[in-house]
């Protein structure tokens, strides 16, 4: 459960940056439905693409937010994180080499989920 929490909890992090840049530019976002962190780093692209520190922004957005962000969605739309790993060890009993796979990707999320939350911490 707590996985897949830490997906949603992620986003929700990255969305609010998405949101406080977002409110520095209202001409360019008038809808506030519409403003969501890809979304965002998309539409100033063009006009910060010079900004050493817009294109730190969109070196991730382009790369560790969207590995993230196509986790996400598997995790939020489609399958909680613990129901794919309990049906994949019950789908494997009797092949002790699969189930060993099962959990050392299961093993890799805290770090996953540590490096998104600091990856903006990794340049300073």
């Amino acid at each position: 459960m707590y996985a897949s929490v830490c997906f949603e909890k992620l986003y929700n992090f990255w969305d609010r940056i998405g949101d406080k840049i977002a409110n520095e530019f209202p001409s360019k976002f008038p809808n506030p439905k519409r403003v969501m962190f890809a979304n965002v780093i998309d539409k100033l692209k063009e006009d910060f693409e010079t900004d050493e520190n817009f294109m730190w922004l969109i070196a991730f957005r382009n790369d560790g937010f969207k590995d993230f962000n196509d986790k996400r969605k598997l995790v939020v739309h489609y399958e909680q994180k613990e129901t794919k790993y309990q049906t994949a060890i019950l789908d494997k009993i009797g092949d002790m080499q699969k189930i060993e796979e099962i959990f050392l990707e299961k093993s890799t999320l805290p770090n996953f989920s540590k490096g998104i939350l600091t990856y903006p911490t990794k340049e300073y």
